[in-house]
């Protein structure tokens, strides 16, 4: 609703000339508060059953590829895209920008997905505590 992520991209581009795939320079906080709660994370996750901790670790990074590593590679199109067009509208980005934003927010809500998967199974496994998960 607020749309911080893309009112960080101007001043971060202009302040330090960003191009490329760090073109919509969000992308440069996001890593750093990945990073931060992923080492924030690890208590927590090593309090876990190991294949719990895990299914949550490969969903983190489904979703986390999806938002950041998904949207460099539409940072390099739209850049490209930047550069080479007089009209700099979503429509000049391309098709391959589309497939881009397409396959980043799948990996998003995969990752989302496959997390509240591990989640109902573990919390199924607490409340019953028959079956092995």
């Amino acid at each position: 609703m607020i749309r911080l992520h893309e009112r960080m991209i101007p001043p971060l581009r202009n302040e330090f000339h960003l191009e490329g795939y760090f073109y919509f320079g969000w992308v440069i906080v996001g890593i750093a508060i990945a990073v931060l709660v992923g080492l924030l994370s690890i208590p927590f996750l090593r309090r876990l059953p190991k294949k719990v901790a895990i299914y949550f670790l490969i969903a983190g990074a489904i979703y986390v590829f999806g938002v950041i590593g998904m949207e460099m590679f539409s940072a390099k199109q739209g850049f490209i895209a930047a550069e080479t067009s007089t009209n700099r509208g979503y429509l000049a980005r391309g098709l391959l920008y589309g497939v881009y934003a397409t396959i980043e927010e799948t990996l998003e809500m995969s990752g989302i997905l496959f997390f509240n998967y591990t989640l109902v199974r573990y919390l199924q496994f607490i409340i019953k505590n028959k079956e092995e998960f």
